[in-house]
């Protein structure tokens, strides 16, 4: 069971992460997992991640998009694959090493999640 003053910081945080990552093409933090126990996602088992969720009809590409935690920025790579179909998803592990090449099926921040609590938001750039 999470205490109260924490579950309080979460609300926060997630009331900020939905109404912080609203841009032009309407892609939203949908999920985050800041204390990962767990066996997923594949590949990357107890590793910290985030997952964006493509409001639109139409393919949205991340390049100059960035992920944002309280101190750290990370951006996606101006690639093809830096992106969202319609009404999709795209994972992206809070490894803290921003390194790809081990992994290239998700994209790797250079910063982790903070157990704590901390801001996270997806801005535009461009």
């Amino acid at each position: 069971m999470i205490p109260r003053h924490k579950q309080f910081k979460i609300i926060l945080a997630l009331c900020g992460l939905y109404a912080g990552s609203l841009s032009a093409a309407d892609v939203v933090i949908n999920e985050f997992l800041a204390k990962n126990d767990s066996e997923s996602p594949p590949g990357n088992a107890g590793e910290d991640w985030i997952e964006l969720y493509n409001n639109e009809s139409v393919t949205v590409n991340l390049s100059g998009w960035c992920l944002r935690d309280s101190k750290d920025e990370w951006c996606f790579p101006d690639s093809d694959t830096a992106s969202i179909p319609p009404f999709g998803y795209q994972v992206v592990i809070a490894s803290g090493d921003g390194d790809d090449s081990q992994d290239p099926s998700y994209f790797h921040t250079n910063f982790k999640l903070s157990k704590e609590g901390e801001f996270i938001r997806a801005v535009r750039t461009e």
